[in-house]
């Protein structure tokens, strides 16, 4: 992840249901853009969270699990 101060995880959701996720993010800590890993799900999916890395791991979250988002 470009311009990112620590590892994340990422979950991405096609509705309201999990259809990939990737644990741990690294940082990169390149100086050119261009040359930072992309992530993305290999499904469709409609949107995607970030979080803290470890949260997937340490909530259980697996593919195909559902979730609640409520606006804040």
């Amino acid at each position: 992840m470009y311009n990112c101060t620590e590892p994340l995880d990422i979950i991405y959701l096609d509705g309201d249901e999990i259809v990939g996720a990737h644990s741990n993010v690294h940082i990169y800590v390149g100086l050119d853009p261009n040359l930072a890993p992309i992530y993305g799900s290999e499904h469709p999916c409609t949107s995607f969270v970030e979080l803290r890395d470890r949260t997937i791991h340490e909530l259980g979250i697996e593919i195909g699990s559902l979730v609640d988002i409520q606006s804040i």
